[in-house]
């Protein structure tokens, strides 16, 4: 039976070996797509170095302030306690793979190698994969921090090895939640001891803070304390993660306790690994849908999962409080209860420490020397948010807009109201750190926030100017031109607010005229909305 798995893991990996070869060969028959692809995977890490170690710039020195051991280790733990509780809570009840591909659930599954040797096989695969950029990323923020900080090089050898560990970790950790949970009916116990612990841990969070004076430091001081560096494996990781940046004994016994507990759950996980196939299947068929979709629109997704996905009962608002142009508000509520729900309170968690992170680094700086970082922050959310979110060109697909009555501007509006809250929530939650800890006003936390408002409107308004000059079935792949019609509605506004505070001083002002200019883009927009749906619907 070993000499059996041996082998096919051997020819598992000859095929794949084999595979790069054909890949290697067919880029020699055409260079300029193989440039392409090495162009795109190198771009951003190139975009990495170049905005990190060029000298003076605001990149470089905000990296600077946030490359302090405490701050980094807090944010490390904070990050990575979430994942392992989202993780093990999201398992206990479904089993959502990420190692295996359509070719897998094709060729491998219906093969007579055994299930243990292709769950051992895609785990190991897909490490090797991740192992490359994941490489790249470190060398390369190792070089910009270099700039701005010491850095201990021979400790990264450890960062790689919890970056080469966690995937194996996490994989192997789905897989055991979710068959301790179906296989020995424990999933009601693991969730209980989830739920426990997450409320240990907000009980001391809060308790360190109870009044306290300077809340953002205890919280980094408790999250180093030795409560948290005691737990066991997201402790260890962190210890892994921030050792290039401590001058403190290379953490040797954590990374050896963390590869053999990491080794142990992935024995376990292959010794379970019998029956996977069916769960398996359905995800990877999931996912590759969401993939081959042309278009990074989540009204599209939803469109073309809708034979897969059973539809579940959702809670939404009465249907009678909302007729004509108003149903939209109705329908992006189903939409979202059924898609979002998870995703949405993960992003608002993790906007939420990013901006408590990037307070704690201003905290004593003046609001003058920052309010532009949290309007480009704000801005670029916007239009991100935009482009894949807007369901404009869905609904110009299905015909909807023109059937039911009313303005176009109440339609415009209806459309984007849920999505338009849902990016608010998001801005709102990054602009209450600034509240408590820096040196910021109430007044000045207003106005940030009403700038973010009005570029999200915006934003969303200005996807009715990209349908009229981009082609009907472009599908998603005038993405950059939509955003550029993005910048440029929001352009007058921008540039009004930066010749006042450049030339008059007057930050407030500029603030002040940035909101005014925004709202008057958006009345113009509202206002010739009714021609340009005309024009949309004589395409």
């Amino acid at each position: 039976m070993r000499d059996s798995s041996i082998r096919d893991l051997t020819t598992l990996a000859y095929i794949e070996i084999v595979q790069y070869k054909n890949n290697f060969i067919e880029a020699l028959k055409h260079p300029y797509t193989a440039i392409k692809a090495i162009g795109s995977f190198l771009f951003p890490f190139i975009l990495l170095l170049l905005i990190y170690t060029r000298k003076g710039g605001g990149a470089a020195n905000i990296l600077k302030e946030m490359i302090k051991p405490n701050l980094l280790a807090a944010i490390a733990m904070a990050i990575l306690l979430l994942l392992l509780i989202l993780t093990i809570k999201n398992s206990v009840t479904k089993y959502d793979p990420s190692q295996f591909i359509s070719a897998d659930v094709n060729y491998l599954f219906p093969s007579p190698i055994s299930p243990r040797t292709i769950y051992a096989f895609t785990i190991i695969r897909k490490c090797i994969k991740g192992l490359v950029s994941s490489v790249l990323l470190i060398v390369v923020m190792a070089m910009a921090i270099s700039k701005v900080s010491d850095i201990h090089i021979s400790k990264l050898i450890y960062v790689i090895i919890a970056v080469l560990i966690f995937p194996l970790l996490r994989n192997a950790l789905i897989f055991l939640t979710y068959t301790l949970s179906n296989r020995f009916n424990l999933g009601k116990l693991i969730k209980y001891c989830v739920y426990g612990f997450t409320g240990v841990i907000i009980v001391c969070l809060l308790y360190s803070v109870a009044g306290c004076k300077n809340i953002l430091d205890t919280l980094v001081n408790t999250l180093n304390g030795r409560f948290f560096s005691n737990i066991p494996i997201a402790g260890w990781l962190r210890d892994a993660l921030i050792a290039p940046f401590v001058p403190n004994k290379a953490p040797i016994v954590q990374t050896i306790a963390l590869a053999i507990v990491t080794a142990a759950m992935l024995l376990g996980a292959i010794y379970f690994a019998a029956e996977y196939y069916e769960e398996a299947g359905d995800s990877v068929n999931y996912h590759e849908k969401i993939l081959n979709t042309p278009s990074t629109n989540i009204y599209d997704i939803v469109d073309n999962l809708e034979d897969t996905k059973k539809n579940k009962s959702v809670e939404v608002f009465n249907t009678k409080e909302f007729t004509g142009p108003w149903g939209f508000i109705w329908k992006s509520s189903i939409i979202n209860k059924r898609t979002a729900k998870k995703g949405s309170v993960f992003g608002y968690v993790i906007a939420l420490i990013a901006s408590v992170a990037l307070c704690y680094v201003l905290r004593t700086k003046d609001f003058n020397s920052f309010y532009p970082l949290f309007i480009l922050i704000f801005l670029q959310g916007a239009v991100t948010s935009a482009q894949i979110s807007s369901p404009l060109k869905y609904e110009l697909k299905k015909q909807y807009l023109f059937l039911l009555p009313g303005s176009a501007a109440e339609k415009l509006l209806a459309l984007h109201t849920k999505q338009i809250v849902n990016s608010v929530k998001t801005d709102t939650l990054m602009l209450l750190p600034l509240m408590f800890f820096t040196k910021t006003s109430v007044l000045q936390v207003l106005l940030l926030w009403l700038i973010a408002v009005t570029s999200i409107v915006i934003c969303y308004f200005s996807v009715v100017i990209t349908v009229l000059i981009t082609p009907p079935n472009d599908n998603g792949k005038n993405s950059m031109l939509s955003a550029l019609v993005s910048y440029i509605m929001v352009a007058p506004a921008a540039a009004t607010a930066a010749i006042i505070a450049i030339y008059l001083k007057n930050v407030m002002l500029a603030l002040v005229m940035f909101v005014i200019i925004s709202i008057v883009i958006i009345m113009i927009i509202m206002f010739l909305s009714d021609y340009l749906f005309s024009k949309i619907e004589l395409r």
